[in-house]
């Protein structure tokens, strides 16, 4: 059976408090329809970041403390997973009209 999660080890750990370091998520195998809830909220930002707490159970707030690089390889990873057709390079002129379709609907 197929493990239901995958631990992305954080390149900068986030300190929460003096006893506390957050240093890995456990990133879920694919999205559930819950996850897909986070693409209800405005702006393209809040979404990933939500999407990226959703799909790695954190809450909003300790996502909004990662590291830029951390995030950035996180919520890509996470886009991805949810929406594969954006990025799918064998058709690039359909990738690029449904991510520009995207855009307008956020």
């Amino acid at each position: 059976m197929k493990p239901e999660h995958r631990i992305i080890t954080l390149k900068h750990p986030i300190v929460i408090s003096e006893n506390k370091t957050i240093t890995e998520v456990k990133l879920k195998e694919f999205p559930t329809a819950e996850d897909y809830l986070a693409f209800d909220l405005p702006g393209r930002n809040a979404q990933l970041i939500a999407l990226v707490a959703s799909m790695t159970t954190q809450d909003e707030s300790i996502i909004k403390k990662m590291h830029g690089d951390d995030y950035k390889e996180l919520s890509l990873i996470c886009d991805k997973m949810a929406y594969p057709e954006f990025y799918a390079e064998e058709k690039p002129e359909k990738a690029k009209a449904a991510a520009e379709k995207k855009e307008q609907e956020s």
